[in-house]
């Protein structure tokens, strides 16, 4: 995901995984050049950041899908608004500290013509399902059964 200080939103080229979902038909400027794409959905994506150094960050963020995207772009104006301090490291990425403590750090790049871009590494949305187990039977069920079946929801 490409770190992006002039993006107004978090834009996403894939609506996998995204809920609390809106239809939406917003013109977007800007975005992969100067040709004007069209964000389709708005929602909300809980994602996995993951740095070099093996640390992952689990977020849930406000995205708007844009089909046409080939890179999915993170604002970090946008974090910033959110209360996240910008900062960089001695190896110049570029980091995001939240108030929980958590740690954003860009650590990855995309050369261009004249410089780089900062880029974080994110898992495949993560699509978490919970079903919900009951019964109408008037006899008691033993919770440990659904434990031994299903595990622990973490």
């Amino acid at each position: 995901m490409v770190g992006d200080s002039g993006a107004s939103n978090h834009f996403v080229g894939s609506d996998v995984g995204m809920f609390d979902v809106q239809e939406i038909n917003k013109p977007i400027s800007g975005v992969g050049g100067t040709i004007t794409q069209t964000a389709t959905k708005q929602g909300k994506l809980v994602c996995e950041f993951k740095v070099q150094d093996g640390t992952t960050t689990r977020k849930t963020i406000d995205v708007k899908y844009v089909p046409t995207l080939s890179h999915n772009l993170f604002s970090i104006t946008e974090e910033l608004s959110k209360g996240a301090k910008l900062s960089s490291n001695s190896k110049l990425d570029i980091r995001l500290a939240y108030p929980n403590g958590s740690i954003l750090s860009f650590d990855r790049r995309i050369r261009t013509q004249t410089g780089w871009v900062p880029c974080i590494k994110f898992a495949a949305p993560l699509q978490e399902v919970a079903y919900l187990a009951q019964t109408t039977r008037k006899e008691k069920v033993n919770i440990n059964k659904y434990h031994e079946l299903l595990g622990h929801p973490n």
